[in-house]
């Protein structure tokens, strides 16, 4: 089963102005069963943060990777994700609680499927933050050791000097979720605060480069995570002429009953 986008499980990405620790959003769609949850945190402004526990009910989460920006500034980003067995129900609150208070967050989740069930992120993620050049790509990190196929996702948080959105352009060969759906440019608490979530469903290579574009120069945190995507079962053996072959029945075996001998006392 291949890995692939499933939908986004917010009409807008969440945001947030209160001086606060936490962060949710409320789903707008149900998760099938089986499927994943991938979401992610930003934030800029009051404290530098990382991302220390994700919370809803009816799903157990994991933080897959998580960072705070250069020193001297007050930005920071995590990823985060859960693997819903029964899926999860319309309208469940997804609450992230951060190391520290800030002003400005935003937050987003999204369902993907044919994801591993049982170590599906891999370790470590990558990380990297600084001033970008304008209009040049820059390379946050390389994720390796991947499988081709597996899934590849990452996110910036972008302070533009310019007080107009639209500022971050995804990676070479990335995707961004359609705009307006909680993960295309999302506005933290004003025009001067954006976020960026894109994702590669299906790398080709054992290696992947998270890049973004920015068209201004100013401070940036951001980072990337690979999932690994779901096991093939092993192919059952078959009879030569195309049967299956059945497993032997083994009859239990009984010890010989033994007869005394004719007139024997």
């Amino acid at each position: 089963m291949a890995v692939a986008f499933v939908k986004a499980l917010q009409a807008a990405g969440g945001t947030s102005t209160v001086n606060s620790t936490t962060i949710a959003v409320t789903t707008n769609g149900a998760v099938a069963a089986g499927n994943h949850i991938i979401g992610f945190y930003t934030n800029r402004l009051t404290n530098a943060t990382t991302l220390s526990s994700v919370a809803a009910t009816g799903a157990t989460f994991q933080v897959d990777g998580t960072a705070s920006g250069v020193a001297g500034t007050t930005e920071g980003w995590g990823i985060f994700s859960a693997y819903c067995p029964s899926g999860l129900a319309s309208a469940t609150t997804i609450t992230a609680t951060l190391s520290a208070a800030s002003t400005r967050k935003t937050m987003s989740c999204f369902e993907f499927s044919g994801l591993d069930t049982t170590t599906w992120a891999y370790s470590p993620a990558v990380a990297g933050n600084g001033n970008p050049a304008p209009a040049s790509p820059v390379t946050v990190g390389t994720l390796s050791g991947l499988t081709a196929g597996d899934l590849v996702v990452s996110v910036t948080q972008y302070n533009n000097s310019t007080g107009t959105i639209g500022q971050i352009a995804a990676g070479s060969g990335w995707t961004t979720p359609t705009a307006g759906t909680g993960g295309n440019t999302i506005v933290g608490a004003s025009s001067w605060d954006e976020s960026l979530f894109q994702y590669i469903a299906g790398v080709a290579g054992t290696s992947q480069a998270v890049t973004f574009t920015w068209s201004v120069d100013n401070s940036y945190a951001g980072g990337g995570v690979a999932y690994h995507q779901a096991s093939s079962p092993a192919p059952r053996q078959r009879h030569k002429h195309g049967m299956w072959t059945p497993q032997p029945i083994r009859a239990a075996r009984r010890a010989p009953r033994r007869y005394p001998l004719a007139g024997w006392r």
